[in-house]
């Protein structure tokens, strides 16, 4: 229990301290960087999945086509409206899985006991591994990661 609450916390203070602004066109109160972290049992981190841009059938389908060949524009879109998307049910954690799905929690995300970060795992431009500290391109996991941000007041 003590190991999840300092990653929390570790989490907390590096998105509120520590990182300085991000720019993803989001205006001045765009996400903070987490990072990227998947569950052991392939489950998800966060609670709710708000909205997807990928599958068609999901009662929470966007109607928004992914934009494979604009990558850095599509995805920085996605992250703003996730944010704003989570901010309307009130949820502080924000992520972005499977390239194209946008998902919430109110509280730090998920369980960390079965939580592992994952290297390689989440991309910011197409094909490119993230970078935490780029503060002008957002990323998304892949099928099996999830990015997790922090939205700020």
């Amino acid at each position: 229990m003590k190991a999840v609450m300092v990653i929390a916390a570790l989490s907390w203070f590096y998105g509120q301290v520590l990182a300085g602004p991000h720019d993803y066109g989001c205006g001045s109160k765009a996400p903070v960087k987490i990072g990227c972290w998947s569950r052991i049992d392939t489950g998800n981190l966060l609670s709710e999945l708000l909205f997807t841009d990928r599958d068609f059938s999901s009662n929470v389908y966007s109607h928004k086509f992914v934009d494979w060949n604009n990558w850095q524009t599509y995805v920085n879109d996605l992250l703003c409206r996730c944010s704003d998307a989570a901010k309307a049910k009130g949820y502080k954690f924000i992520g972005l899985r499977f390239y194209a799905e946008c998902w919430g929690h109110l509280k730090s995300p998920g369980d960390y006991a079965v939580a592992v970060p994952q290297v390689g795992k989440c991309y910011q431009n197409y094909g490119q591994r993230c970078d935490k500290d780029e503060k002008s391109f957002a990323c998304v996991g892949d099928a099996l990661a999830m990015y997790i941000y922090n939205i700020r007041d």
